[in-house]
């Protein structure tokens, strides 16, 4: 009788663990492909050729939908940082410059309006003061940099 008992617990437990994995197997499998779209992971990075003639590590004029716990786009500008506006590399008459260097926060991670990124949040403020200059800020934030790698960043191109 006891034996018996134990056999039907051990079936109910095994019947139990077959069907959280076949649960788990069909979400994955299954359902990810009609709910949950594909995207890229990272913006594309550029060549050491490219790398020698723009600002930033990524490719210039790209639109991308990152994955990652939410979804967001980033746009890339001319110098290959984050930002759809493209900024010269010689700074315009009466104005300020600012370039915020940082990781993943500065760059905005996971933020999927690029006017809600701190930078572009301190242009505004900065220009709403009607300073006697306009105050241009660019956005290098770089995910998983170090200060060490920003140090170097802005070595190479202040």
């Amino acid at each position: 009788m006891q034996n018996l008992r134990k056999n039907k617990i051990i079936i109910f437990i095994v019947i139990n663990i077959c069907f959280i994995l076949f649960l788990e197997l069909f979400s994955k499998i299954i359902l990810s492909n009609f709910f949950i779209p594909q995207y890229t992971y990272a913006p594309e990075y550029v060549d050491f050729n490219t790398f020698q003639k723009i600002i930033g590590p990524f490719e210039p004029h790209q639109k991308v939908r990152l994955k990652f716990h939410i979804p967001y786009n980033v746009n890339t500008n001319s110098m290959g940082l984050r930002g759809a506006r493209d900024i010269s590399i010689n700074k315009p008459p009466n104005t300020y410059r600012i370039l915020c260097l940082g990781d993943s926060v500065t760059f905005g991670f996971g933020i999927n309006d690029e006017k809600q990124i701190f930078g572009s949040v301190l242009e505004k403020e900065l220009n709403s003061l009607e300073l006697k200059k306009k105050v241009e800020v660019i956005n290098g934030g770089i995910g998983g940099t170090t200060i060490s790698d920003q140090y170097t960043f802005l070595q190479k191109n202040a």
